[in-house]
């Protein structure tokens, strides 16, 4: 669900000059991690969303916490 208007969501960033990543969780419907937090996809999909933050704050040199 919404796959194809996220795919065209993180191109937009893209063409435009932003910085995005794009995963797309086959079986995870919008909002997934909401409904079933503790399936293995949700902490999969949170994990890459945690390591994919953790990268950009590193990159603009922001000082991050010992917080997991």
């Amino acid at each position: 669900m919404f796959r194809d208007e996220g795919v065209a969501y993180a191109n937009a960033i893209w063409q435009a000059g932003g910085r995005a990543e794009l995963h797309v969780w086959p079986g995870g419907v919008h909002g997934f991690d909401s409904l079933a937090p503790g399936i293995a996809l949700t902490g999969d999909a949170r994990a890459a969303r945690t390591r994919w933050l953790r990268r950009l704050l590193a990159q603009s040199g922001h000082k991050q916490s010992g917080h997991k």
